[in-house]
């Protein structure tokens, strides 16, 4: 589930892109020296990770949070044209929308300057996202026999008091 929207994600963000970034790819997942260095490495460029989730409204539900850490470079202490249009492009393109299945909302950006990557001449931005994602059921429905009987018992309140009962049994279609 996480692998394919991770691959579907990645498929959405180039064709957005297109051709206005080198390298649209995952990110590894942690960030050590060599993680940064290979961010900066390449911008304009953009990287996505999945960083986890909760459990969402529904049992059936994962509210998962993506990032999209995007690059380009910086010249003389400024930002180059193109890392707000780049930002401005993915926003428009994802938050309110859905994508891979899940129903993106944008929560956060942030730029993630650190001494790393001025010293590169890069800046990183990182875009923060909330998606609905729907679980897959660990019950293959094709396995299960037709419903035939509901039982289902359910308290009334107080201990003086009957509980409540549904015993339905429905006709069978075996002949």
């Amino acid at each position: 589930m996480i692998a394919d929207a991770e691959q579907q994600l990645l498929a959405a963000v180039r064709d957005t892109l297109g051709a206005t970034v080198k390298r649209v790819e995952s990110h590894p997942g942690h960030w050590d020296d060599d993680a940064v260095r290979r961010l900066v490495q390449t911008p304009p460029s953009v990287y996505l990770a999945f960083l986890g989730g909760r459990p969402g409204r529904r049992p059936d539900e994962l509210d998962a949070q993506w990032a999209m850490f995007v690059t380009a470079r910086v010249l003389n202490g400024q930002r180059e044209l193109g890392i707000y249009q780049l930002l401005e492009r993915l926003v428009a393109r994802f938050n309110g929308q859905r994508v891979a299945g899940c129903g993106f909302t944008l929560r956060d950006i942030k730029n993630l300057w650190s001494d790393t990557q001025s010293g590169a001449g890069v800046a990183v931005y990182g875009l923060y996202w909330q998606a609905t994602m729907t679980l897959p059921s660990v019950v293959d429905l094709t396995t299960l026999d037709e419903f035939q009987t509901h039982y289902q018992t359910w308290p009334r309140g107080d201990a003086a008091t009957v509980d409540q009962q549904a015993h339905i049994t429905l006709e069978s279609n075996d002949g």
